[in-house]
């Protein structure tokens, strides 16, 4: 089962070579008022993946850097009018290699210092119904959760407190627009949004962790809810 940031980023790395191929063909056909429009998408993508990558890996912005570090010195060593600088480029190209290759060496931590797993036990535990009224607070602050049920084979979210948030100016009106894109109804008076999940176990659970994690990488921002969440639940006890 893969978890929302690795999910997350297999999905926008697909996106982003789709949009970097339009802006290729965009600019072939001199369409630049559309290849801009795509590569404003394309910035945004860049963008969340940057941070996805710096939640799975804490060495990512020095591998990154140092990866930047080996395209700049390989362009200028390219350049026949820069070859007085030949020996000077080629060793800072062997600087540069040799720091990415340590810090591939490195062992990698998630800056997220939570059990990975945790949510994902969790949840198992819901659909096997050995808790009840699992609720994943996102911002207990801003009273912004989830509240998750599973009945008759069948998963509900609901997220409560639409109108209040709005209120408040926590949330906004193209993110609650983003919500209802991903699968979410609201109710007649806008007071909360619902999900309803249909499907096999596993599924089901994929689903939602990629719905969850569009909910805290992209429709909403990541920094809004760090330290900030953590999950409840009751445990269902055993009739004897």
């Amino acid at each position: 089962m893969e978890h929302s940031p690795e999910l997350l980023i297999s999905q926008y790395e697909a996106e982003k070579k789709k949009l970097q191929k339009l802006i290729t063909n965009c600019v072939k056909e001199m369409e630049y008022l559309e290849a801009h429009y795509h590569s404003r998408a394309l910035s945004r993508l860049n963008q969340r993946l940057r941070t996805l990558y710096k939640l799975t890996d804490n060495l990512y912005e020095k591998k990154e850097y140092a990866q930047r570090n080996i395209r700049f010195y390989e362009k200028l060593l390219k350049d026949k009018k820069l070859v007085y600088a030949k020996e000077y480029f080629e060793e800072c190209l062997h600087k540069s290699k040799e720091q990415l290759e340590k810090l591939k060496l490195q062992p990698v931590s998630k800056p997220i210092q939570q059990d990975p797993d945790l949510f994902q036990q969790v949840l198992e535990k819901l659909l096997a119904n050995s808790i009840k009224d699992l609720k994943l607070i996102l911002n207990k602050q801003q009273n912004i959760h989830l509240n998750i049920t599973y009945s008759r084979k069948t998963l509900k979210v609901t997220i409560p407190h639409i109108k209040k948030l709005l209120e408040k100016h926590v949330w906004n009106e193209f993110q609650i627009h983003d919500l209802l894109k991903s699968g979410f109804e609201s109710d007649h008076n806008g007071t909360k949004l619902t999900l309803i999940l249909k499907a096999e176990k596993q599924e089901i659970l994929s689903r939602l962790h990629y719905i969850i994690g569009k909910i805290v990488f992209e429709i909403f921002d990541f920094r809004d809810f760090a330290n900030e969440s953590y999950l409840h639940y009751n445990e269902v006890r055993s009739q004897t």
